[in-house]
C-alpha cells in the first residue's frame, strides 16, 4: 500500500511541486513585488493545485490516448526536426531549446484563445482570479485544463513534429521550474533580456488589472512570439501592477471547481431563451 501511495504522488509530480514551492516562498521573501500577501490565498492556491494535478493523472491517460489515435489517422511527427545525435552537449541543449520554442508557439495560440474564446475563458480566469500572484500561482488552474490542452497542445505537436527528447537533468528541471519562476512574487527584472526570455515582471503584466495590460504577454517562455504576432507588452523599469480581476474572486475550491461550470450552465440557458425568443 505504502509503495503504491509512493507511485501515486510521484505521478502527481507533487515532490517537484512541493521542491520549487518551498525553494521560491525563500527567494519572494527576499525581494517580493507584492509585500505581505495573505497566507490564505497561498494554501486556496495549493487546494486548487492539488485538485489540478489530481485530475491531471487522468487527462494524461486521455490525452496519450488521442494523440495515438490522431497518429492512426493522419501519422505522426510528419516534420524531421531531429538533430542532436550522440552525446553532444552543445546539440543538446539546441535540441531541447528547439523544442520549447515550438511548443511555446503552440502554446501561446492555446493560450490566446483562451482569453479570446468565452468557454475556454471561462475556465482559465480561475487562474487570473489570483489577487496574489506568487509561485503558488503556477499550477493554480481549473480541474479540466488539461482537458482542453489536448486538441491544442498534446495532438498538434506530436502529430507535425518529431523532435529530440528533452535533455534530462538540470536543462529539464530548468523547464519544469519555469513556469514558477515566471509567476514568483518577485521584484525582479531581466533588463536587456527582457525582450528573450519571459520573467515575473513581463507574466506579471499578463497578471494585471489593469487596462493597458489586458491581453498581453501569453508566451510562457520567449516573448518573441508576443513579439512576432503584436501581443507584447514591454513592462517599465519598476513596473509591477496589482493582479486579478477587478471586482471578481473566488474564495473556496468548491467556487473555483464549480465556477466554469455554473458559467457554462448560464450561457447555454441564455442562449435557449434568446432562440425560444426568435421563434
Amino acid at each position: 500500500m505504502w509503495e503504491t501511495l509512493v507511485t501515486f504522488i510521484s505521478g502527481l509530480g507533487l515532490p517537484v511541486t512541493i521542491a520549487n514551492l518551498v525553494a521560491f516562498a525563500v527567494v519572494e521573501r527576499w525581494m517580493p513585488a507584492e509585500l505581505e500577501q495573505p497566507l490564505n490565498a497561498y494554501f486556496l492556491n495549493i487546494r486548487i493545485t492539488l485538485l489540478y494535478l489530481i485530475a491531471s493523472s487522468y487527462w494524461g491517460g486521455v490525452s496519450a490516448a488521442a494523440v495515438t489515435k490522431a497518429g492512426a489517422l493522419v501519422g505522426m511527427g510528419l516534420i524531421d526536426l531531429r538533430f542532436a545525435s550522440g552525446s553532444n552537449i552543445g546539440l543538446q541543449v539546441a535540441a531541447g531549446l528547439l523544442g520549447v520554442i515550438i511548443a511555446d508557439f503552440f502554446y501561446y495560440w492555446f493560450h490566446r484563445f483562451q482569453h479570446i474564446i468565452p468557454m475556454l475563458w471561462a475556465q482559465h480566469k480561475i487562474h487570473h482570479l489570483d489577487e496574489h500572484v506568487n509561485a503558488s500561482s503556477a499550477s493554480r488552474h481549473h480541474w479540466l485544463e488539461e482537458l482542453f490542452r489536448i486538441p491544442f497542445l498534446a495532438i498538434p505537436l506530436a502529430v507535425l513534429f518529431k523532435l529530440d527528447p528533452m535533455p534530462a537533468g538540470v536543462i529539464g528541471m530548468l523547464f519544469t521550474s519555469w513556469g514558477y519562476f515566471i509567476h514568483a512574487n518577485l521584484r525582479f527584472e531581466l533588463g536587456p533580456l527582457t525582450r528573450f526570455f519571459g520573467g515575473p515582471q513581463v507574466h506579471r503584466i499578463h497578471h494585471s488589472r489593469l487596462d493597458k495590460h489586458f491581453d498581453r504577454n501569453f508566451a510562457a517562455f520567449f516573448p518573441l512570439w508576443d513579439i512576432v504576432f503584436k501581443t507584447y507588452y514591454h513592462p517599465q523599469r519598476g513596473e509591477f501592477p496589482p493582479t486579478g480581476i477587478a471586482g471578481e474572486r473566488v474564495s473556496t475550491l468548491r467556487h473555483a471547481a464549480l465556477l466554469p461550470i455554473q458559467i457554462w450552465i448560464k450561457n447555454v440557458r441564455t442562449w435557449f431563451r434568446s432562440a425560444q425568443e426568435v421563434l
